[in-house]
This record gives C-alpha cells, sequence and structure tokens, in this order.
C-alpha cells in the first residue's frame, strides 16, 4: 500500500516542471533542517547525583541551592523541587555559576 502511495506521489511530482520540482526539494529540504534544530529538554538531575557529580555531600548541594549558587527546578503550584539542571551543575563545576561570580565580586556564597 505505502509503495504504492510512494510511486503516485512519484508520478505526480515527475508530472510538473523543473522548476516546481526544484522549489518543492528546497522546501522539504528547508523544512527537514529546521526540525533537526529543535532544542533538547535540559535533564534534571536529583540532589544525589548532583553530589556525586560534584564530589560533595547532598547538605552541599542544598545549601548552594539555599543560597542561590545552584537554582532548584520546581514545578508549577509545587513546593518541593524536582531537581537541578545539569547545566547549571556543570556551569558550577567548570567555574561559571552563580557562585563563582558572587566571589569573583568579593562576597561568597553562603550568603
Amino acid at each position: 500500500m505505502q509503495d504504492d502511495n510512494e510511486n503516485a506521489v512519484m508520478t505526480l511530482v515527475m508530472a510538473q516542471s523543473p522548476k516546481f520540482r526544484r522549489a518543492l526539494l528546497a522546501k522539504l529540504e528547508n523544512k527537514h533542517a529546521a526540525a533537526s534544530t529543535v532544542a533538547k529538554p535540559e535533564r534534571i538531575v536529583r540532589r544525589k547525583e548532583a553530589a556525586l557529580t560534584y564530589g560533595c555531600t547532598t547538605r552541599t548541594i542544598d545549601n548552594l541551592c539555599r543560597t542561590g549558587a545552584l537554582p532548584r527546578v520546581r514545578l508549577p503550584g509545587r513546593e518541593r523541587a524536582l531537581g537541578i539542571r545539569e547545566s547549571d551543575l556543570m556551569a558550577l563545576i567548570t567555574g561559571k555559576g552563580k557562585c563563582d561570580q558572587k566571589i569573583a565580586e568579593g562576597g561568597s556564597y553562603v550568603g
């Protein structure tokens, strides 16, 4: 059934002018390129995984979140945090996080 549909479409397309076929091909290529650039959702890690990655305890992760150095991800209408964005954790590890900005300004991440 699918082969019959594909053959019918190919017959219709081949009956069109070369200009039309080029325009159709360009539209299909643009649509494919746009579909491949869709951003993937960010990975959310739990406190324990964040602590293992950062090389500290979950209490340290809680303190970093409490002071704002590591933002928590919360679902709308919820009090408890879901976790921490992996990108925020990696920024903290590589020295591009909010904690490092506060220390560079002469402050401390503790408060």
